[in-house]
This record gives C-alpha cells, structure tokens and sequence, in this order.
C-alpha cells in the first residue's frame, strides 16, 4: 500500500510541474502579446486620428453649407437637408472614433504598465 501511495505522491508532483509549465508557457505568450499589442494599439490610435480629423474637416464642410444656406434663405432647400444629414453622419463617425481612441489609448497604457511591471 506504501509503494500506491508513493507512486500516487509522484503522479501528483509530475502533473504539478506539467500545470506549472503551461502557466509559465501562458505567462511568456501573454508578455509576448503585450508587446506586440502595444504597437497594434498605437496603430490603431493613428488610424483614429486620422479618422477623427477628417470627420471634423466634413462637420466643419457641413456647417459652413448649412450657414450659407440660412444667409441665402433657402432653408427648404434639398441640399440644406443633404448637409444635416452629413452633419449627423460626421458626428456620429467622430463620436465612435472618439470611443475609439479612448478604448485603444487605455488598452495601451495598461499594456506598457503591464510590460513595466514584468520587467521590473
């Protein structure tokens, strides 16, 4: 019955050291993973500038189509509800790019704060 119990003590030790392999393999990917992310989350950054400056270059396009539009009085006029419409459409753009950027700007800073943490 000792020897069961000893080979049992054994069994218990290799899988002990199998589970704390993948841990450590996981541990390794996810340091990995927040490297590379980081670049990734910069990149998107970028890409949400850059979106957010062109929907605030169409905004700025669709009030001052909307303001000629009242100078002239032509305020049935199709092109005047056209231009709202762009008005909605781009602000509701800058708006979700806007989330976006947040979203990419804090899943960034978590992943250096993250990696700072690992080096040190």
């Amino acid at each position: 019955m000792k020897t069961d119990d000893y080979g049992l003590a054994v069994m218990f030790v290799c899988l002990f050291n199998v589970i704390l392999a993948v841990v450590y393999l996981a541990y390794k990917m996810a340091i990995y993973d927040n490297q590379k992310t980081v670049d990734d989350y910069k990149a998107e950054i970028r890409k949400s500038e850059e979106i957010i400056k062109v929907a605030e270059e169409r905004i700025h396009n669709a009030l001052e189509r909307i303001h000629k539009a009242f100078e002239g009085g032509c305020i049935n006029d199709p092109a005047l509800e056209k231009s709202l419409e762009r008005l909605d459409k781009a602000l509701e753009k800058k708006h979700l790019s806007d989330l976006q950027f947040e979203k990419a700007k804090k899943k960034m800073n978590s992943a250096i704060n993250a990696d700072r943490k690992i080096q040190s």
